[in-house]
C-alpha cells in the first residue's frame, strides 16, 4: 500500500499590538484546533502575535516569526518561534505573511477597516493575493473576505 504525506495546513496570522479580546482568543484557538493547523506565520509583535504564538506552542503548531526591521524594538515580542525569518520592512513582512498560506486569520482591534493599520494592510494583501481572510472581530464573530468581488459574510464558528 502506498503511503502519502499528511496534508499540511499552513496559515498566516495578523492582529493588533493591543492583544486579542478574550472572545477573539477563544475563537482563534478553536479555529486552529478544528482546522488541524500545522504551521502558522505571524509578525512577532507584542499583543496578538505573542498570544497566537502561545496558542501555537500549546497546540504543538510550528510557528514562523516574521519580524519587522522598521518597527521599534519595544514592539517586538521575541517569541519562541520554530523559525525566525530575516527582518524586513513592516509592509513587505505583512505581504510575506499574507502569502505564507492559502488563508490568513486576522484579529483587528476595530470592527471597521482602517487605512493606516498593519493588521488591515495584511487583510488587504491576503485578499489581493486571491486567498481567504478570516477576520475574527472583537466580539468573536467571524467575517470571511475573499478575492471574488471582495465580499464579506458573517459565518458561525465552524
Amino acid at each position: 500500500m502506498e503511503s502519502y504525506p499528511p496534508f499540511q495546513v499552513i496559515i498566516g496570522f495578523t492582529g493588533t499590538k493591543h492583544g486579542m479580546t478574550s472572545a477573539q482568543f477563544e475563537t482563534v484557538r478553536n479555529l486552529l484546533c478544528r482546522w488541524h493547523v500545522n504551521e502558522i506565520h505571524h509578525g512577532d509583535c507584542i499583543g496578538a502575535d505573542e498570544q497566537v504564538a502561545g496558542i501555537a506552542k500549546e497546540l504543538q503548531i510550528r510557528a514562523v516569526a516574521h519580524p519587522a526591521s522598521d518597527v521599534a524594538a519595544r514592539w517586538r515580542a521575541y517569541t519562541d518561534a520554530d523559525e525566525i525569518c530575516l527582518a524586513r520592512p513592516a509592509l513587505a513582512r505583512n505581504r510575506d505573511i499574507a502569502h505564507a498560506g492559502k488563508l490568513t486569520i486576522a484579529t483587528p482591534r476595530e470592527d471597521v477597516e482602517q487605512r493606516r493599520s498593519g493588521t488591515w494592510a495584511t487583510v488587504r494583501y491576503t485578499v489581493q493575493a486571491g486567498h481567504s481572510c478570516y477576520l475574527v472581530m472583537p466580539d468573536g464573530s467571524i467575517q470571511v473576505r475573499k478575492s471574488e468581488g471582495i465580499t464579506s459574510a458573517r459565518v458561525a464558528l465552524l
